[in-house]
């Protein structure tokens, strides 16, 4: 076996800076292990490692990386990780460090199943972010007395390196879940706010409640559209009881849309127009509302869905 490597201090020193360099730069936490061990390898050689972290998401204790394990053995490692080694560093944030394990009285590591070689040296170094312990790393070798003084420390410092790395990405992964939420709640607040109704045979009516930014007149248009199709609509109820004024954008909005529904054949009619509406569409559509003048218009929706359902001409 190749002996334990032992950095002289400028060489240290030039690896804990590209250590921090290169843990500066991960996107991930699988790459942020790949990392981890890359340093580690120049720091110290052994049999076997494991890089465990708690996933900042769902809590749970995963195995990143590993080192000298088979398929099989890293997901038994990883199953049994919390209840191991690995799970003990992190509940009491100690360092783990058993020189030589035939020679420990106290017992305190045994093999997991599956090695193929005895060891004989442990070291598990806890990793902390935010003064809490979040990971871990787990080395073993087949040598005792394998890992020394400067081994520890030096691994001490790449823990409170990965520990930095962990905290921004666990906040940024926080973030990106928060804004997947958002986004999913504006998704469902866009299919609520722009609801289109079959209310008669070959008839839909469409509420328009509030301003219409870029992103809802384009649902509630491809909506509309698609469902006009589908129905065969004749007849498509704007209504405009809960609005009561509308911007620029959004009253041209409304224009595009009466303009698509025309292109397929089908007519508008509008219902619940206040007076300050027919301002605001006047104010902001300057020369367009002639094309709007030949839409009828109702005072309410039961008075446009009473006509609709008569005969019509």
């Amino acid at each position: 076996m190749e002996p334990s490597r032992t950095p002289n201090a400028l060489s240290l020193v030039s690896l804990l800076t590209e250590a921090a360099g290169l843990l500066a730069a991960v996107k991930s936490f699988a790459e942020m292990g790949d990392t981890v061990f890359a340093v580690i390898d120049q720091m110290v050689t052994v049999e076997y490692g494991g890089f465990f972290c708690i996933d900042p998401i769902d809590g749970k204790l995963r195995l990143y990386t590993v080192r000298g394990f088979s398929a099989e053995e890293r997901i038994e490692a990883e199953r049994t990780a919390a209840d191991r080694h690995p799970g003990w560093v992190i509940r009491t944030g100690q360092m783990l460090h058993v020189p030589d394990i035939d020679a420990d009285v106290e017992k305190r590591t045994t093999d997991s199943p599956g090695h193929k070689r005895k060891l004989r040296s442990r070291l598990f170094m806890p990793i902390f972010s935010a003064q809490v312990c979040v990971g871990a790393y787990g080395l073993a070798s087949a040598e005792p007395n394998h890992f020394t003084d400067t081994h520890i420390a030096m691994l001490r410092y790449a823990a409170s390196l990965t520990g930095a790395t962990y905290g921004s990405l666990a906040n940024e992964q926080k973030l990106q879940r928060q804004l997947q939420v958002v986004s999913e709640k504006q998704r469902e607040l866009l299919l609520l706010s722009s609801p289109v109704i079959e209310v008669w045979d070959r008839t839909l009516a469409l509420p328009i409640i509030g301003n219409i930014d870029e992103e809802r007149a384009s649902h509630m248009a491809q909506t509309l559209l698609a469902m006009i199709v589908a129905h065969r609509a004749q007849t498509v109820i704007l209504d405009f009881t809960g609005t009561a004024t509308l911007g620029t954008q959004s009253a041209l909005a409304i224009h595009r849309i009466v303009s698509a529904v025309r292109l397929l054949g089908s007519r508008c009619v509008f219902s619940g127009v206040s007076p300050q509406l027919a301002t605001s569409l006047a104010t902001h559509l300057g020369e367009r509302p002639s094309d709007l003048q030949q839409i009828q218009s109702y005072a309410t929706l039961k008075q446009a869905l009473a006509m609709r359902k008569s005969p019509m001409s």
